[in-house]
């Protein structure tokens, strides 16, 4: 029997603000189709440089991620979240932003194939272009719009 979805979500969430990405590297699916797509314009990328990508993202940023109004179906091996989820920042600052997410389940254990990040407020889209700016690289930092 597989895991609970909203439980490997959550363990998601604890693991980005762990920076753990050796939870991503074990729970991504590595199927060449898989996508993850991010708030920008240009975020668009296969599970292998999602674990990259996250690894540059972090770097020393401190952060909290939290669940919203968390939704999860599931039919078979298939599993789908819809979450409006913030992320707190050092500075006081947060990021609200809405995620779709759907796992499958290999033996058991349910794997990301496939995630969407979107912004729903102009307030996040303004902290998303802080955040994609905060180590100089503003190629980003203009492609966060609003949802």
């Amino acid at each position: 029997m597989a895991e609970d979805v909203t439980h490997v979500v959550q363990q998601m969430y604890h693991a980005l603000t762990k920076k753990d990405l050796d939870w991503f590297s074990e729970r991504l699916d590595r199927n060449p189709d898989a996508v993850h797509i991010g708030a920008g314009y240009t975020e668009s990328l296969s599970s292998d440089a999602m674990v990259q990508d996250l690894e540059r993202f972090f770097g020393d940023m401190s952060m909290n991620l939290r669940p919203g109004k968390m939704t999860v179906d599931q039919r078979g091996d298939v599993a789908w979240v819809v979450d409006t989820a913030v992320v707190g920042f050092d500075d006081g600052s947060e990021l609200t932003f809405r995620a779709t997410l759907v796992f499958v389940t290999h033996d058991g254990v349910w794997k990301l194939a496939h995630s969407h990040l979107s912004l729903p407020e102009e307030a996040s889209a303004d902290a998303a272009r802080k955040v994609l700016a905060k180590d100089g690289d503003s190629s980003l930092a203009g492609d966060v719009s609003c949802a």
